[in-house]
């Protein structure tokens, strides 16, 4: 099966994509191939394989999938969430052409639009992975962990993977998790898995819900603290009106761009970002892209090597 998506003006797929996912550490669970992506998603509650090619940026995508009890309808609808066509960017975009600093941003970052996980329960178990570590570290945990079930399907030249759902990750003992690199975080992912698989939590039922909600829900599980279900938020619910403001990255990123290479501080972060309006917490998402995909002007500015996405996190 196969259909055509038009996307939105500049829209860089493969950017989009690597800002969160490393080329050379897949699967996690996206597979990424010239200027091709594949993955299994999950379309009402169907594991549907998809390969998706955007042939140059700005160019619609060609989507092939293999689940014929698929409509196309759902398998738009789907791509639309997770590939955050139906975000509105152009506030974000007025703010960057207009700002002194943010201007000399290369005109890429137009075409960069935030890449969603597939599912709640996915974007948690990545964000309690992601807890302490450096972004590649959690990448090369993540690939372990998809490995390690090894759900996959052949779709043209490209193989898709599936992320491991609750209910077979909570089948695995928590021992079996602490041996893929997982460490105490192991415990954590299960209790979630196997709440998530008894429906003492359902993830989907936080979609939409303030942040306040989302978090008196989820931190009074062990292990889980403000920065995860923030990290959460963003990823897996797509709510854009939360940000880490204490995460050192955007802390150095802002350094180099406002403060001559000082870390700015967590509360300059927020000021800043109030500063910018509703579109504030969305423009520090696409900076930190930005940062990822080496699109900081390095002639005016310092640029990190955070390409490797080394940054430091806070404690969950």
């Amino acid at each position: 099966m196969a259909l055509r998506l038009r996307t939105p003006s500049e829209y860089d797929l493969m950017a989009s994509v690597h800002a969160w996912v490393f080329p050379d550490v897949q699967p996690v669970p996206e597979v990424t191939s010239g200027r091709s992506l594949a993955r299994v998603f999950t379309v009402d509650g169907t594991d549907t394989p998809v390969s998706i090619h955007q042939s140059k940026a700005g160019a619609d995508l060609r989507v092939a999938y293999i689940e014929e009890h698929v409509s196309r309808s759902e398998i738009r609808s789907k791509l639309r969430h997770v590939l955050g066509f139906d975000i509105d960017m152009r506030p974000v975009h007025r703010l960057i052409e207009t700002d002194p600093v943010l201007r000399r941003l290369d005109r890429a970052i137009f075409g960069v639009r935030p890449y969603l996980s597939d599912t709640p329960f996915e974007a948690l178990v990545k964000s309690i992975i992601q807890q302490q570590i450096s972004y590649r570290v959690a990448n090369l945990i993540t690939r372990k962990l998809v490995l390690d079930f090894d759900i996959c399907f052949d779709i043209g030249q490209m193989k898709a993977y599936h992320f491991p759902s609750a209910k077979l990750m909570s089948q695995r003992q928590e021992e079996q998790l602490r041996l893929l690199g997982l460490g105490q975080k192991a415990r954590t992912i299960r209790t979630v898995a196997q709440m998530v698989t008894s429906g003492e939590l359902c993830l989907e039922d936080l979609l939409g819900r303030p942040y306040e909600e989302v978090a008196s829900v989820l931190i009074p599980i062990r292990g889980i603290g403000p920065w995860t279900v923030q990290a959460m938020c963003i990823a897996g619910l797509g709510h854009f009106a939360v940000f880490p403001y204490g995460d050192l990255g955007i802390r150095n990123l802002l350094g180099r761009l406002y403060l001559g290479g000082e870390r700015m501080s967590t509360k300059a972060v927020r000021a800043l970002a109030d500063s910018w309006g509703e579109a504030g917490t969305l423009v520090l998402y696409l900076l930190m892209c930005a940062d990822v995909l080496s699109l900081v002007d390095a002639s005016r500015h310092t640029t990190s090597k955070t390409h490797k996405r080394l940054r430091e996190q806070r404690r969950s």
